[in-house]
Parts: C-alpha cells; structure tokens; sequence
C-alpha cells in the first residue's frame, strides 16, 4: 500500500468515526431541551378556587397573591389574585382600575370573557408582559405574566380552570 492509500484510508476512518459519534452527542441534548420545555405541572388553589398548569422551571410561592418565579427571591414571571368585587360584569370591575395599560385583545378563559392589557411603564409599552383580567363568580382574577414566550403564554392561559364555580 502506497501513501497515498494509507492516508486516503486513515481519512476515512476518521470521517466514519466522526460520523457515528457526532450525530449521537447531539441527540441526547436536543431531547433534553424539548422535554425541558414540554413539561409543566399542575397548580391547584382552592381558597382562590383555580387550577392552571405552569412551566416546571418555576417555583410557586405563596402571599396573598400566588406567584411563580425562577427561584425563591426571584420577582415572580406568574402572578395571581382574586379579590372579591361584588360586581356583574369585567366591564364594571375594571371601572375604577388606574393601572396605567393598553387593552390587546379579548379572549375566553375556562369560557369566561377576559380582557389581556399589555402595561405601560414611563410611557411605553412593556412588551414582555400581559395582564389578564376576568370576573368569574363574582371575583376579579388579575393574571400578570412577565417573560414567558408567547407559546407558553397560550397554553398557561388555555389550562385555566375554575372547579370552585
């Protein structure tokens, strides 16, 4: 064997190697990474009487007001209140919201009408937030998210149940 078949050869192998080793040191990452995202857990909280699934990454912590955030000392990515308001519709429990916030859209949630605000901060738009407002039994549920990505947003919003009605 000549030279030039010998490196003709070694390159080959090499290339074959390179060939079985590579595609399997990307899978396994991938994987990881799309079932990072696929998995959520279920929240249930029956004093404010709701139930919605959330991005496993976040860690819930309890006040008067239901936060989810990235760690304990965190400012929270998922807020949530209800207060009771004693009024029939969102329109008239929102009357007297000083909130400064541009309404987006209206949409259902659990079948209910909600109106999603996105806050403004010194004049602007804060772009990587929504507020979501709405009335069900007589509470306003107030649903702040901050930083979820917009596909995270709609199933977070789409899990939303209210078992206590």
């Amino acid at each position: 064997m000549n030279i030039k078949n010998i490196i003709t050869v070694v390159i080959f192998v090499v290339l074959l190697i390179l060939l079985a080793v590579y595609p399997k040191s990307l899978k396994p990452t991938e994987q990881t990474e799309l079932a990072g995202q696929n998995e959520w857990k279920k929240y249930q909280d029956s004093n404010i009487g709701i139930e919605f699934e959330y991005p496993n990454n976040l860690i819930p912590n309890y006040e008067k007001t239901v936060y989810f955030s990235e760690c304990e000392e965190c400012p929270g990515l998922i807020n949530i209140r209800a207060d009771d308001v004693g009024q029939e519709t969102l329109e008239q429990a929102l009357q007297y919201n000083s909130e400064k916030s541009d309404l987006v859209e209206k949409i259902k949630i659990d079948g209910t009408e909600a109106f999603v605000y996105i806050p403004i901060d010194d004049g602007k738009r804060v772009e990587n937030s929504k507020i979501i407002y709405t009335l069900r039994a007589g509470r306003l549920y107030k649903i702040s998210i901050r930083s979820l990505n917009e596909g995270e947003d709609e199933r977070l919003l789409k899990s939303i149940r209210f078992p206590n009605d």
